[in-house]
């Protein structure tokens, strides 16, 4: 992973290590379906959302980013929790979030699954455990306290942190690493790294590439792996939440 950027990407051209071997057919067919919908989703607002100019917020789409929530569709439970960055469409799709919710918060109704004043950015629903935010971070807090509520009851739940690359720049990212090492919390910490933050490309912000080196250092098992590989993402999010 140390040398994957968008040069190497566009060289290597079409990826081969893709495989459904040992998978079930319901579980493949269940990450395409999930891909090809959150895909279709995001399609159909890009095409509304200018030059209509009549939803409410700004919007980030996570076309090329599917595999990660279609993954947690099929294995969270109603009583997980899943906490989100700003780019939170698929996560909350992930947790069955209703798509009339979803599209009516980003034109500002009170039908939206926030009454219209969250946004995209700060979507949440309570009511299927799923909250994002656009504070940079602080979905890892909440998940670490979630994670912590869980343990003290007992409960066989996860709690699940959905965040970008740029999160291992704050402070709040190790404190959080740290303390759920040190508690043995049942989080799961799902880093999408595409490289840039706005425009800034990760080598220009961040001493050392490998980030999974550097978390593995408190003690938390980490697995680096290429995102797109939707099967190999799915396998590997369903051993830590069974670990978990």
């Amino acid at each position: 992973m140390e040398g994957l950027n968008h040069e190497s990407i566009m060289k290597a051209g079409r990826y081969k290590g893709l495989s459904i071997e040992g998978l079930d057919p319901e579980v493949v067919q269940g990450l395409h379906r999930f891909m090809v919908r959150l895909r279709r989703f995001e399609e159909a607002i890009i095409e509304e959302y200018h030059p209509a100019d009549e939803m409410r917020c700004p919007v980030h789409f996570c076309i090329g980013q599917e595999a990660a929530s279609a993954a947690l569709s099929l294995l969270l439970k109603d009583d997980d929790y899943l906490f989100s960055h700003h780019r939170s469409h698929g996560y909350f799709l992930a947790k069955k979030g209703p798509i009339p919710a979803l599209l009516a918060e980003l034109y500002g109704r009170e039908a939206g699954a926030n009454g219209g004043i969250a946004g995209s950015q700060d979507l949440s629903m309570p009511s299927i455990n799923f909250h994002a935010g656009g504070i940079l971070a602080g979905a890892l807090a909440i998940s670490v306290g979630s994670a912590l509520g869980i343990q003290l009851k007992g409960d066989a739940n996860v709690s699940v942190a959905g965040f970008g690359e740029a999160v291992a720049e704050e402070g709040l990212f190790w404190e959080a690493i740290n303390y759920s090492s040190l508690r043995k919390l049942p989080v799961i910490f799902v880093c999408e790294n595409n490289i840039y933050a706005t425009y800034s490309h990760r080598n220009k912000r961040q001493s050392s590439a490998n980030l999974s080196e550097r978390v593995a250092a408190f003690g938390v098992e980490t697995h680096p792996i290429f995102g797109n590989d939707v099967t190999l993402v799915y396998s590997t999010i369903k051993n830590a939440v069974d670990k978990a």
